[in-house]
């Protein structure tokens, strides 16, 4: 059979990457433990039953080879479980392997050292040691194998969750978008009614918040000046129609870092509906607090809150996002207080998006 010179060169990568990763996974403390749990009575044995200091180096050696060569052996020809194909073959040549590597290390380990017949070389513990050699390799290679494999599995599910929580955010984002726009222009719709100027100087102030929308719609994150700057020309396309009902406030010093776009808008949008837009007078609050720990973005909305309505979306958004993004450093967080209700968003600080 010829094989290629490319063939050749696959082979011995095979064969480098089956030793580098099999003398990886023998250093683990829990085979490092078991093979000294064997190895070392052997070596006492060797040593009080043969004449010389130098059956020590030897029975070193014969031991080092079978718990390197053994193992690479099985790996490299291996997987048998899954490979059919010249699997007589292959079996018949990692038992070769073990008879060139067990009665080579006995027969030129002694005389190497100068040694004397020792007694992991004798005759008759040979075979024994031969045994050894197979089972140990077959052990200890599959054990390799079956880890290396559990690692790749781990780490393939760990790639298709980041996936899929990548997916879910971008559904939730593309839901999120026209959900703001849909909103603003059934405001819109009704003012047009009731007093044109005003629905048209709406329109303008819409336009010029949608490029910063349609421009958010690009970036996974943006600077959190930013999405404050909107929430506050959000209020302010309310406060067209009635000046006098409500004053949005800015409260705290804003810090510089990044959130996803358009997280907190729906909280600004939920607070405006129930709020000002339900005929309540008062300040509405926009607040801002950070610490070492964490940071807090909080709305405070005239009208207590009653508990969620059934079948609204804006809030429940807002935590499927925190969910995605966050995981569990990160929540919201809804009460009343007083006459007023405050929905508080608040972010555990070394979280990256």
């Amino acid at each position: 059979m010829v094989v290629r010179a490319r063939d050749r060169a696959a082979y011995r990568v095979n064969l480098l990457q089956s030793f580098t990763s099999t003398v990886r996974g023998l250093i683990q403390p829990r085979r490092a433990a078991a093979i000294a749990v064997v190895s070392i009575p052997m070596l006492y044995t060797q040593k009080a039953w043969s004449i010389g200091d130098e059956s020590l180096k030897v029975g070193i050696i014969l031991i080092s080879a079978s718990l390197l060569i053994g193992p690479t052996a099985w790996r490299w020809l291996g997987p048998f479980e899954r490979q059919v194909s010249w699997l007589p073959l292959r079996l018949l040549l990692y038992t070769a392997i073990g008879i060139a590597t067990v009665y080579g290390t006995a027969t030129f380990g002694p005389p190497l050292f100068g040694a004397r017949d020792t007694f992991l070389t004798a005759r008759s513990t040979i075979p024994v040691l031969y045994g050894m050699f197979l089972v140990a390799g077959w052990g200890l290679g599959r054990d390799i194998d079956l880890e290396l494999s559990v690692e790749r599995e781990r780490a393939r599910a760990a790639s298709l969750t980041r996936e899929k929580e990548k997916a879910e955010l971008l559904a939730v984002r593309s839901h999120l978008d026209p959900h703001f726009l849909f909103n603003t222009l059934n405001a819109i719709a009704e003012w047009c009614q009731q007093d044109p100027a005003v629905a048209e100087k709406a329109l303008v102030q819409l336009a010029d918040i949608l490029r910063t929308v349609l421009g958010a719609i690009r970036d996974p994150a943006w600077p959190l000046s930013r999405e404050i700057t909107l929430c506050m020309d959000v209020c302010a396309l309310h406060r067209i129609r009635d000046p006098e009902r409500f004053v949005a406030i800015l409260e705290g010093e804003i810090p510089q870092m990044d959130i996803p776009p358009m997280l907190l808008l729906p909280l600004v949008e939920n607070a405006m509906k129930h709020g000002p837009g339900a005929g309540h007078r008062g300040p509405v609050i926009l607040r801002v607090t950070s610490n070492s720990e964490f940071f807090a973005f909080s709305v405070q909305n005239p009208g207590a809150f009653k508990g969620r309505r059934p079948g609204g979306e804006g809030i429940a958004m807002v935590e499927k996002r925190l969910e995605l993004t966050y995981g569990g450093s990160a929540r919201l967080d809804i009460r009343a207080e007083g006459n007023t209700t405050v929905a508080e968003v608040r972010i555990h600080h070394g979280v990256s998006l």
